[in-house]
């Protein structure tokens, strides 16, 4: 695994690794985990003596200070290692390598990717922690002779492989950045700001950093009254450095963040200004800082609802103002439509506000100490281990003696009900809700105190004041001291009882009172209400309630709560009620009670017709012995010819479906004939279902072929005899056993010429009425001659 080898200073996991670390961006604040890849081990080891420098960082976190630390006291490591060091600091994996190969590798892709060969590890660490290799004729950084804090800057194009980068399309480049100088050009105000270096004189320092604000032109109207406009981007430019002559400064525009990233020899005699960050607040956009680092005095915002939120709005440049207004809403606000509002309502956009919300982080409500625990020995570490095995055993074998007690529960509500199962009385017993709340236990104190009292008050005579048990406290504190423990018990023990049951009666009896009905509905409901939300707030739960009176003598007025507006939209879309109106109506219900609610007459109808359908398919597929659809048209084609099936006292002229029928009295008729017996499904014979078959197989034969016996067909309908799939009256006999005779079948000659339709019903077709002759016939007919 040589060269495989990396000492990573600083960072969450220092020492010796075989895998490079994330290592930080080029425009990160701290330059630390630094990543050296060696050739062995032992070069990776030497390197280690270096993991002070992260300590150097925490008590003065500047690049410039650290680089001057290394610079003065680098020969106190006592570090050995002659290599060649290539630092890259911008690349896709930024560290000091000693591997070209390694370099190429991570400059690849990267148009200006910057990196250096230096001849040891100090010079490799100044420049991979300054990001400037440039030094003067000394041979000294220029960061380090001029004493300020420089910023990155672009390697200057080199002849020698090993020092240069990949080049760029000069062209490319030359049309890009001037595309991006006309879309930057605003005819903005700039406040220009220097920040002095530390340096001597009064004047700024060459490559002492500068910091531009550019604040955005307001309206020359009012602001609204969504929030301050100018007076803020003032108050927010006043928030940096504070302002010196812009004089000696030469003219400069503003350019947009792509453009530091431009090549050097298009940046070196450039002195325009870039663009960093701007700064916002809920409205958007107050002004913009240029050119230079985020001041270190800066410190980050912090909301109180997590890193995520916090990292973004300092991320998007919010004020403090801004942060401040966006903790405040959420500690005011419970719910996320109301925070979404209030923050719309201030000119926030409404993902953001969304995004805020639902990324608030869980705050912990109680402090816990770290314990300093001890290392045990192998020893103590097997005893231990054996004592968890053995708490273990017993637990399991009293969490076992607890459910065979339950169990024994159940089969004592098995025996007692006996309606059900032992599983089921001990699922019944297993998933009883929580209630959310803690009862306190009975104090034998206060049961004395209670006893006590009522006692000498029901010695008074009528009418004398009655004793409060505060007159009385001290008095029975003594005696309640002076009695030992086993009289104290055996004095309350009846006391206790009472004081139970006192307390379930409090909890779950009548009150009679509508005054104190009302108040305690009152009170229940208002702490029922804020434990919803706060669930909501919590989880998300979407919860819609209504509350009503139960009787028309109670105070209380519909009481509706929904977490959100989906709750109304919900019941506006699936009942087309508003919430509100649903919950009035529900006491109407309620206070009316069933009988009160009053149906019309189709209503009542309507429900009769599906109660009788309903009865109507159970008759036929009991007679049948499976489920089967039943058939009202077509009854003969789709039951009778598949099932043998007919119907037998039909009590209306008609045979038809339910929803056919007009009127209330048809269908409680029908209904009352099914349940009492007169109207019912009857198998026939197979000789009666065969003589049924002929019958209506030559009834078929003869409506093909014509009227024969008129005569026949006159005295059969005299005769009053019906097909024997139509409906019989209540007195005729029902079908009888296959022992019936056979005459009993109804022989083909005994049927009229007829047709049956879709609805059961029969028409003579044997005598056809003729239509009368029009008076006018044979006339002919033209044209009105006019007279």
């Amino acid at each position: 695994m040589a060269g495989n080898i990396i000492t990573v200073i600083g960072g969450p996991f220092p020492g010796v690794a075989r895998r490079l670390p994330v290592a930080p961006s080029s425009k990160a604040l701290s330059p630390f985990p630094i990543a050296i890849k060696c050739r062995n081990i032992e070069d990776a080891t030497e390197l280690l003596k270096l993991q002070p420098l992260a300590a150097i960082w925490t008590k003065n976190p500047s690049r410039v200070s650290l680089a001057r630390h290394i610079e003065q006291h680098f020969q106190d490591y006592g570090v050995n290692v002659t290599l060649h060091f290539y630092p890259c600091w911008k690349s896709s994996q930024n560290a000091i390598y000693t591997n070209f190969d390694d370099v190429l590798a991570a400059a690849a892709g990267w148009v200006y990717a910057k990196y250096r060969r230096e001849e040891n590890i100090k010079n490799a660490l100044l420049t991979f922690i300054l990001q400037n290799p440039k030094r003067d004729d000394n041979g000294r950084h220029l960061a380090l002779s001029g004493g300020v804090d420089v910023e990155v800057v672009e390697l200057d194009d080199s002849e020698d492989e090993e020092n240069g980068r990949a080049e760029a399309a000069v062209e490319h480049e030359a049309a890009e950045t001037e595309r991006v100088r006309q879309r930057s050009l605003s005819p903005a105000k700039q406040i220009l700001t220097h920040v002095k270096g530390k340096g001597r004189g009064t004047n700024p320092l060459p490559g002492a950093k500068e910091v531009f604000i550019q604040q955005l032109q307001q309206p020359s109207t009012a602001s609204s009254s969504h929030g301050p406009s100018l007076q803020r981007s003032q108050s927010a430019a006043a928030a940096t450095t504070a302002a010196a002559n812009t004089d000696s400064r030469p003219s400069t525009q503003p350019r947009v963040l792509a453009s530091v990233f431009k090549p050097s020899h298009a940046r070196d005699n450039d002195s325009s200004t870039y663009l960093l960050q701007r700064v916002r607040d809920l409205q958007g956009s107050i002004g913009v800082v240029h050119e230079s680092l985020v001041p270190t005095a800066h410190q980050p915002l912090n909301t109180g609802l997590g890193r995520q939120v916090d990292w973004y709005l300092n991320a998007h440049g919010y004020t403090e103002e801004a942060a401040g207004s966006i903790a405040n809403a959420y500690t005011r606000y419970l719910s996320a439509d109301a925070f979404i509002a209030y923050l719309c309502g201030r000119g926030m956009a409404h993902a953001e506000a969304e995004w805020i919300w639902a990324t608030k982080t869980r705050l912990p409500w109680r402090h816990r100490t770290q314990r300093n625990a001890n290392k045990r020995t192998n020893a103590e570490k097997k005893q231990l281990a054996k004592r968890r095995r053995e708490y273990k055993e017993q637990y399991n074998n009293a969490l076992e003696a607890s459910f065979q007690v339950i169990l024994g529960e159940a089969r004592k509500l098995r025996e007692e009900f006996g309606a059900h199962s032992e599983q089921y009385y001990l699922e019944e017993i297993m998933q009883r809700p929580r209630v959310a709340q803690s009862s306190r236990g009975v104090n034998r104190w206060n049961v004395f105190l209670r006893e006590e009292v009522k006692r000498m008050n029901n010695e008074l005579a009528e009418g004398v004041p009655r004793y409060k048990s505060s007159a009385l406290v001290c008095q029975l504190k003594v005696k309640w001291a002076a009695m030992t423990l086993e009289e104290q018990r055996e004095s309350t023990e009846e006391g206790v009882a009472k004081l139970l049951e006192h307390r379930e009666m409090k909890k779950l009896s009548v009150r009679k009172i509508p005054a104190h009905t009302f108040q305690d509905a009152r009170k229940t409901l208002e702490t029922i209400e804020k434990e919803i939300m706060a669930l909501h707030a919590r989880t998300g739960v979407e919860i819609a309630m209504f509350a009503v009176r139960g009787k028309i003598g109670d105070y209380l007025q519909p009481f509706t709560v929904q977490t959100s507006s989906r709750a109304s939209d919900f019941f506006h879309l699936a009942f087309n009620t508003p919430m509100n109106e649903l919950a009035a109506r529900y006491e109407a219900y309620c206070v009316s009670g069933a009988q009160g609610v009053v149906q019309n007459y189709n209503q009542a109808l309507i429900r009769l017709k599906s109660e009788l359908v309903t009865l109507i398919a159970e008759k036929l597929s009991k007679c049948v012995g499976q489920q089967i659809r039943m058939f009202y048209k077509g009854f003969e084609d789709h039951i009778t010819s598949k099932y043998g099936v007919v119907c037998r006292g039909w009590p209306l002229p008609k045979f038809q479906s339910p929803a056919d029928m007009s009127t209330k009295n048809e269908v409680e008729l029908v209904m009352h004939a099914f349940k009492t017996g007169t109207t019912s499904f009857q198998r026939l014979t197979e000789a009666e279902w065969r003589a049924w078959d002929e019958a209506r197989f030559q009834a078929a034969l003869e409506q093909q072929a014509g009227p024969r016996d008129r005569s026949e067909s006159v005295e059969s309908h005299a005769s009053g005899e019906r097909d024997i799939e139509m409906v019989r009256g209540p007195s005729e006999p029902q079908a009888s056993s296959s022992s019936d005779s056979p005459h009993d079948v109804l022989q083909p000659s005994r049927f009229l010429n007829t047709v049956t339709t879709t609805s059961g019903m029969v028409i003579d077709t044997s005598s056809v009425k003729k239509r009368k002759k029009r008076s006018d016939a044979g006339v002919a007919r033209g044209p009105r001659k006019k007279a």
